[in-house]
């Protein structure tokens, strides 16, 4: 079955445009509004959303919030003309489940989408190495005391450099359960929903060593 989008965008041409150029065959057009107070309407009728965010205020991140509130079961995925670290982090914390910059390709505008309804994330490969690179530069001097065990630190690390429960379980001696069940103790403690958020949150508060 096609996955059904649909696209918040103030540009109704974006909307018909997309319809045109997607993949027929794996996608449909579920509907264009420019007014989130629309939402609902359409509700029933998407399984992800496509929101374009333009503003250089918070407007923008004010109603993608209200969006991932009101609709927590629908992935939004953003797509804007800026990829700054910061407008990143926030869509994350706002959210989001992935980004693309409009200059990205057909081919990976059909992946983002396609990775979003199956549950997953979909971030620039480089925000990771841009968050620590901005953290290094920084001259803030940050004394959090990290919520996490000995073992809990060592997994978040591992996290941080992408390795699955798998890998993690092998380089630590323990099975992929016990890992599981850390992560799920870090996702708590930290007060995140997932992997993602859980190490953009170590990177700013300086739990992760990028040295290791």
């Amino acid at each position: 079955m096609p996955i059904r989008i649909l696209v918040i965008d103030e540009d109704p041409l974006v909307f018909h445009g997309l319809g045109r150029l997607l993949n027929r065959d794996r996608f449909v057009m579920a509907g264009h509004i420019s007014d989130l107070g629309l939402v609902q309407s359409h509700r029933s009728a998407m399984d992800v959303v496509l929101m374009e965010l333009h503003r250089t205020d918070e407007d923008g991140f004010s109603s993608l919030r209200k969006l991932t509130a009101e609709i927590p079961s629908v992935p939004v995925l953003i797509y804007s003309v800026f990829d700054s670290l910061g407008w990143i982090q926030t869509a994350i914390e706002a959210g989001a489940a992935g980004w693309l910059k409009k200059s990205d390709s057909i081919d990976a505008l059909e992946f983002g989408l396609t990775r979003i309804h199956s549950g997953q994330k979909l971030w620039p490969s480089d925000w990771i190495v841009r968050a620590r690179e901005g953290k290094r530069s920084s001259r803030r001097v940050m004394h959090p005391e990290a919520p996490l065990t000995t073992r809990e630190q060592s997994i978040l690390q591992r996290m941080s450099k992408g390795s699955t429960n798998r890998v993690i379980a092998e380089e630590l001696g323990i099975s992929s359960e016990t890992v599981k069940e850390h992560v799920q103790k870090i996702l708590k403690k930290m007060g995140v929903s997932d992997r993602t958020q859980a190490v953009l949150l170590a990177l700013r508060k300086g739990w992760i060593d990028e040295g290791q």
